[in-house]
């Protein structure tokens, strides 16, 4: 988390002092196109069912050193239309969520594993640019579904979740070319999971946890009597290419 805001504050620091250095006109409208890109995000969903049930393996393990799940990763695409003639353009983008723990105790292997993906159609202002950057804001709302295994010493039990959230950001384009343009991101998306559905079930030593010992397949993975949760919410700092044709 620490690495990721660190990033996210170097990334303003870089664009507010492009901005100082670089005379910056409020957009009149730009020619209208397409964009295409490839980004890489980092995150740090705060998974704390999870945490706790490895925190629980920790303790039963007589100490076992299974780290919290920590940072994530996720793997995005992006389609942009810009209207000719304005500051405004609308996105497509999808993607792959990664995030993962692994330790090993006496009675065997402890993992962690989550994984999903999402897909947002957004709206993005540009009010201000030049010919090297283009400030933006955007927003917008959409869907993410999420897969997870849990497997703590020969017991497992695997789940599947899907969920509508949003997200909001801003960012800025640095353009060496008219075509090719490097792009940083700061955005906070909503995206909570509440109801995770079993889709496998293995019973070997029980969980450390024993709430979870009870999880039937097709049914909602509960911890201490009440549904596991899990999410994709978080601050997402962005770094990526983007091409304008």
């Amino acid at each position: 988390m620490k690495n990721i805001r660190k990033l996210f504050q170097l990334s303003l620091v870089s664009i507010i002092l492009v901005f100082i250095q670089i005379p910056i006109a409020i957009a009149r409208g730009g020619g209208g196109g397409h964009t295409l890109g490839g980004l890489l995000a980092f995150t740090s969903p705060n998974q704390s069912d999870i945490n706790n049930l490895i925190s629980a393996a920790n303790t039963r393990e007589g100490g076992i050193s299974t780290k919290e799940l920590g940072s994530g990763y996720e793997l995005t695409g992006t389609y942009q239309y810009r209207f000719s003639g304005t500051m405004f353009a609308i996105m497509v983008r999808p993607s792959y969520f990664m995030q993962s723990q692994k330790g090993k105790g006496t009675s065997g292997g402890f993992d962690y594993v989550l994984s999903g993906w999402t897909l947002f159609p957004m709206f993005k202002m540009i009010p201000l640019e030049n010919s090297f950057i283009k400030f933006f804001m955007q927003t917008g709302v959409g869907y993410g579904s999420m897969s997870g295994m849990i497997s703590e010493a020969g017991s497992m039990v695997t789940f599947k979740t899907g969920s509508f959230g949003g997200v909001l950001g801003l960012g800025a384009e640095f353009c060496f070319t008219d075509e090719h343009c490097m792009s940083l991101e700061g955005n906070m998306r909503y995206l909570p999971f509440e109801r995770n559905i079993a889709t496998d079930v293995v019973t070997g030593n029980g969980f450390a946890a024993g709430s979870l010992t009870n999880a039937v397949k097709g049914q909602e993975v509960e911890l201490n009597n009440r549904d596991l949760g899990t999410t994709m919410s978080g601050m997402l700092a962005t770094i990526g290419y983007v091409y304008n044709f």
